[in-house]
């Protein structure tokens, strides 16, 4: 059987960065139903249980911006398509502002067990200047919320950003070390 590494791209977002080059659509909630039928629909085309699949990652955009059913329904449409080991890790970009419990809840029943959380900086001027759509506060909040659902974090994080500082570099990793 062939292993196989798979990367979902959900184009969605709440907001574009300014730095982000990565193909991706603010305002563009009406498409995402369309988008998800036709993602289910080539996964169905290429299904093939002869690969066994070893590693997902859903990225974008900003895949937790879109519902946590589209999510679910996406993933159990693999799981039908393809031959997919049990204890795999699956990953889920997100930013602090675009899921709540609702969308951790939908995460967990899909199995997935990996958040990368969008952070860049707890610094919120940088943040700004980011054009992130939260603040230092948003991201440790959900965080937060993130450990009481028992998924491993991975914290997303910017360095050499044009106004950055050493000294912020050390803020940011002094706050993911606590």
């Amino acid at each position: 059987m062939k292993k196989l590494g798979l990367y979902i791209h959900i184009p969605f977002c709440d907001k574009i960065c300014n730095y982000c080059d990565f193909t991706a659509f603010q305002g563009a909630n009406s498409k995402i139903k369309e988008y998800v039928e036709a993602l289910k629909k080539e996964i169905e085309l290429k299904g093939n249980k002869d690969f066994l699949i070893d590693s997902i990652f859903i990225g974008g955009g900003t895949p937790s911006f879109i519902d946590g059913k589209y999510i679910f329904d996406i993933l159990e449409k693999l799981r039908e398509n393809f031959t997919v080991l049990d204890n795999i890790e699956i990953t889920i970009e997100t930013n602090s502002k675009t899921f709540d419990e609702k969308k951790l809840e939908y995460y967990k029943r899909a199995k997935i067990n990996r958040l990368s959380i969008g952070v860049q900086s707890f610094n919120d001027k940088i943040l700004k200047e980011l054009g992130r759509n939260h603040n230092s506060k948003e991201a440790l909040e959900s965080i937060e919320l993130v450990k009481k659902f028992g998924f491993d974090i991975n914290l997303d994080l910017i360095f050499g950003y044009q106004s950055q500082t050493i000294e912020d570099i050390l803020y940011d990793l002094e706050i993911v070390k606590k």
